[in-house]
């Protein structure tokens, strides 16, 4: 996502957070300047001087949604390396979970921002790409602690991994499943990984 100057300033985060809470209202109709100006009581020529129009504002607002659970990174980083197989797939759980919660999290306004960016090319490529990116960075992580219990995983599948975990965490979000259950579909989309990496450890003959 391209970057919005100072985007963590109380000003500016205010004006973001005020937005992402009317994008998650239980309503169909469009998000207008004025509304996000009386929610964050900011006026309307202080949003312009940051946010030039409400494309930006919302393309401002899925960034710091990408930059609040990048945080999930430090987390990943402080534990310490998994001792046996089973402390891998904790870890990965962990890793899951956070990628979940945060999808699932104010689903309607990421929807509305999924539906928004969907219209245009450009955005959606940048979004999907940020987004896998960053899911791709903490699996390798995870996958690095891990190195002295399971078998080498190469880039491209650490890769087609986390695309297959946030596309399903995603698609829960752009259906709206109104009724699904964030630990359900952390438990299946943690078995899918962690099979995957059983699957690399036997799959692998010994020397």
């Amino acid at each position: 996502m391209r970057k919005v100057t100072s985007i963590e300033s109380t000003v500016e985060t205010d004006i973001l957070d005020a937005a992402l809470h009317l994008l998650d209202a239980p309503c169909d109709r469009t998000v207008t300047i004025n509304e996000i100006a009386a929610k964050s009581g900011y006026s309307i020529n202080t949003i312009y001087r940051r946010f030039p129009s409400k494309d930006a504002i919302l393309r401002a607002v899925a960034q710091l949604q990408l930059r609040r659970t990048w945080a999930v990174r430090t987390a990943i980083l402080d534990h310490p390396p998994p001792a046996t197989i089973e402390d891998v797939e904790s870890l990965v759980r962990q890793l899951v979970s956070a990628w979940v919660n945060s999808l699932l999290t104010q689903r309607r306004a990421k929807r509305t921002l999924l539906v928004h960016f969907m219209a245009h090319e450009e955005l959606i490529t940048e979004f999907v790409r940020a987004t896998l990116d960053l899911a791709t960075a903490h699996l390798r992580i995870v996958l690095t602690k891990s190195a002295h219990l399971i078998e080498p995983i190469t880039e491209t599948q650490v890769r087609m991994l986390a695309h297959a975990v946030i596309g399903n965490a995603r698609m829960a979000v752009l259906i709206d499943e109104t009724d699904a259950n964030a630990e359900t579909l952390t438990a299946d989309l943690t078995l899918l990984v962690t099979r995957f990496i059983r699957w690399q450890n036997t799959s692998v003959p010994s020397t």
